[in-house]
Order: structure tokens, then C-alpha cells, then sequence
């Protein structure tokens, strides 16, 4: 939007700028076509266009400067009455009408003819730019935003192509087919009420449910009996899908293995489909028991531990007895 009027801005006033240089054309001009020259004042002199080329180009990229801006205004008055939405249509290069410096976006213009020459010529391509001639308001309750915007650049592109058509006739202006803008479109706004809902609603926009229409319900699903302590799950239902939520499925709350139906579309909710809780994971293997040592026949004095000897070895000898007869 904003673009493509800049871009055809730019055209139109490098280009009649041009046949205003070239005093050759002039008598072939209609009436209509010779209204500008006499908005312009002095001769046009090359450096003149050179100097206009650079300060188009001073619009050109990221630069802050701009031919054009459109923008919206969430409220705002024009003409004595109240909009819900105004399009704010300016143009930056006005500015330098009230300044005095031999200047117009940091470009230096060597003379104050020259500079007086873009200004005067910016001023009849789009009358009354400084008087919000091309501002649009709307009171619409379905769009106003956008009614308003279209509304805005509708006036501005209506002026642009009926100088291209003015000069468009004996050919001055080159490229005319591809400056002019189709304006078919206009009358499709007339009422945009039919349009209202044409385009679903897309994922991001929908935004949260109400707290009006949450109801806690019991969960038809609760977690297996063979879970110890398992406690009814609480849930939480959209009773009613409204324009700000997209959630009209049962969300779960403390169920994260539950997940709402992806298969049914916006509006025919039939419930929650949860997944089955998985089994406890197997508890894991017991380490293999070693093997307790056990006590061999080594020969005595082997070297080893005491308890590494055979026990046979470290038993105290049995007591010897002696048996007498008694007379």
C-alpha cells in the first residue's frame, strides 16, 4: 500500500518534472496538461531534476525518510466528527515548505528557486496534502480498522491515476499501464459485513476462554486402581467456544498423559481422548550374588590368613584321658 504510492509518487514527479525542463513539449500540451506549469515557478533547469532524483533516493532503503505515510489512529476526528478509526495520510516532504534551509531530506538544493520548483510541483500532484484531504475515517463495527486504511489509500491512488490518465493520452508518461491501480475493489467495501467470518480464524489469534465458561468436572478416566493412592482427576470444560477461544475440547489438568482430540474441526467437540498410563517400569535386576569362600585342605604353614587355614588345623588337640581300675 504504502510502497507501491510512494513508487508511483516518485514516477510522476520525475517525470513531469521532466516535460516542465523541456520547453519543447509545451506547445503540444492540452489544457489540462498545462495547468501544472503555471503552478511552477521560473525555469527548470536540469540540475533541478538532478536534484529532485536525489532526494527521491533519499526515500530509497532503510532510510527514515519517507514520500508518503499511512498509518491508523484508534479514534480520531476529521472534519468535525468522531471515527472509531482514522487513516492519517502525510507526506514528509512538506515539511520543508516552512523551513529555511536550502534542504529537503538532508539533500542540499542549490537555490531557493529549485527547491520552491519540487515543492510547488509535490503540492499540485496532491492538493491539499497538507490540509488532510486524502485522511479517511470509519465508524464501521465489523472493520473499521481496515475500511479505514483502504478508504485512505482509495482517495490517494483516485488522484494519482487521473494524472496519469491526463498525460497518459499523448503518450508523456511512460509506463502508464503498469502506474495506473486498479480501483475494482472499491465498490466491495460498500459492504464488508459479508465478509465477516469468510476467513476461519487462524492459530495464534484465538486467544484464552473466559473464566465464566470453565466448570470443574470429575474425570471419567481416573488413573489405574493398581497405582497406590490414585485420587479422581479434576477437569476443565469449555462449555461454550466463543470468538476469543479456541479451546472447545476438554482440557485435563493434572493428567499429563492426556491430550485433546486433534481430529474433530472447530466447533464439533465429542470429548477428550486419553492415553492409557504405561505400567510401572520393571524393577531393575537384583547384582548376582558372589560366591562365599570356602575353607580348602592347604598344607599348614601355606602362608595364608589363619581364617584362610583349614579349621582342622586350629582345633585344640582333644585331652588325653588314663582309665585305672580301682580295688
Amino acid at each position: 500500500m504504502q510502497t507501491r504510492a510512494s513508487k508511483i509518487i516518485a514516477d510522476l514527479l520525475v517525470q513531469l518534472m521532466s516535460i516542465a525542463q523541456d520547453k519543447d513539449l509545451h506547445p503540444k500540451l492540452t489544457p489540462d496538461q498545462t495547468e501544472f506549469l503555471t503552478k511552477i515557478p521560473g525555469d527548470i533547469r536540469p540540475v533541478t531534476i538532478d536534484k529532485l532524483t536525489s532526494v527521491i533516493h533519499a526515500c530509497g532503503g532503510k532510510s527514515p525518510h519517507k514520500l508518503v505515510n499511512i498509518y491508523l489512529k484508534r479514534s480520531g476526528r476529521l472534519d468535525g466528527v468522531e471515527y472509531r478509526r482514522l487513516a492519517v495520510v502525510d507526506f514528509p516532504l512538506l515539511e520543508a515548505k516552512t523551513s529555511d534551509e536550502l534542504k529537503i531530506f538532508g539533500v542540499n538544493i542549490e537555490t531557493k528557486r529549485d527547491k520552491n520548483a519540487i515543492i510547488k510541483l509535490f503540492e499540485w500532484l496532491l492538493p491539499g496534502a497538507d490540509a488532510k484531504e486524502f485522511y479517511y475515517g470509519s465508524q464501521d463495527l465489523s472493520a473499521p480498522g481496515f475500511l479505514a486504511l483502504c478508504g485512505a489509500y482509495a482517495k490517494l491512488m483516485n488522484r494519482l491515476n487521473k494524472v496519469i490518465a491526463t498525460f497518459s493520452q499523448t503518450g508523456l508518461i511512460e509506463d502508464s499501464e503498469y502506474l495506473i491501480t486498479p480501483m475494482g475493489w472499491v465498490d466491495g467495501l460498500a459492504n464488508i459485513d459479508r465478509y465477516r467470518a469468510a476467513i476461519p480464524t487462524l492459530a495464534g489469534n484465538e486467544g484464552d476462554p473466559v473464566e465464566s465458561e470453565i466448570v470443574p468436572v470429575m474425570n471419567p478416566n481416573p488413573l489405574p486402581s493398581s497405582q497406590p493412592h490414585s485420587q479422581p482427576q479434576t477437569l476443565t470444560i469449555v462449555t461454550e467456544p466463543t470468538k476469543r477461544s479456541f479451546k472447545d475440547y476438554i482440557t485435563p489438568i493434572n493428567q499429563p498423559n492426556a491430550e485433546p482430540r486433534k481430529d474433530q474441526p472447530y466447533g464439533q467437540n465429542q470429548g477428550t481422548v486419553y492415553k492409557e498410563t504405561p505400567p510401572a517400569p520393571p524393577a531393575p535386576p537384583k547384582p548376582a550374588q558372589l560366591p562365599v569362600w570356602q575353607p580348602t585342605n592347604y598344607p599348614q604353614n601355606a602362608g595364608y590368613y589363619p581364617q584362610q587355614q583349614p579349621q582342622s588345623q586350629w582345633a585344640p588337640a582333644a585331652p588325653a584321658h588314663a582309665w585305672t581300675d580301682v580295688e
